[in-house]
């Protein structure tokens, strides 16, 4: 009786062992992988970093021209505006010279 606990408890304290290298050695595996993944997260975010310099200059290129463009908007309209004016004061104009032609 005494031979059979013995062996059930040497049994019991194998399997134990067994079990707990086996979970031992999933987490090293998991562990392994994981750090493979950070690894390869940590490349692809320094690759995106050391593009932001060469991404900045070019907004700041595209700043530079939307401001110059946006002033020569401004300059048409203001001479659209202008030319509208006339327009209207031409018309005006005409129409009190015509005042007898229908539809002038």
């Amino acid at each position: 009786m005494i031979w059979l606990a013995l062996i059930l408890y040497l049994a019991a304290v194998g399997g134990g062992i067994g079990f707990a290298v086996l979970r031992g050695l999933g987490s090293w595996r998991a562990l392994k992988r994981t750090g493979g993944a950070l690894s390869a997260e940590a490349a692809r975010i320094t690759r995106v970093v050391d593009g932001l310099p060469a991404h900045i200059d070019r907004m700041n290129a595209s700043v530079r021209r939307l401001k110059t463009t946006t002033g020569r908007i401004a300059a048409s309209r203001a001479r659209l505006d202008v030319q509208v004016r006339a327009i209207r004061e031409t018309r005006a104009t005409i129409g009190r010279l015509l005042w007898f032609v229908p539809g002038a």
